[in-house]
């Protein structure tokens, strides 16, 4: 059920408990909003912002199954291939190594 803000009815438990009920900004709208932050933060002065085109996915299978609770996590969101940045990360993580995620 769809929540309409100026209803003075909250939320059901469901819609304040699913974070996927709430609109998800375009990727246009949240880089424009990260390059207003980041300016803002740093007195205005934006060192770097690039976009690329749209491209291909392409994938990658980890070194070793990922634990089942996150497996299953996945499955039910049907999320059934991981991209190779993902893996590529994961595979960092396991090493010890620092990941930095956005």
């Amino acid at each position: 059920m769809a929540h309409d803000s100026k209803s003075k009815t909250p939320p059901d438990n469901e819609e304040r408990d699913n974070p996927a009920a709430e609109t998800v900004p375009s990727a246009e709208e949240l880089l424009s909003r990260i390059a207003a932050e980041a300016e803002a933060r740093e007195g205005g002065h934006l060192v770097h912002l690039e976009r690329h085109p749209p491209r291909q996915p392409q994938y990658a299978t980890p070194s070793s199954p990922l634990p089942g609770a996150l497996q299953r996590a996945l499955d039910v969101l049907g999320v059934s291939q991981l991209y190779t940045h993902q893996v590529e990360s994961l595979e960092r993580a396991r090493r010890g190594e620092d990941v930095v995620v956005v």
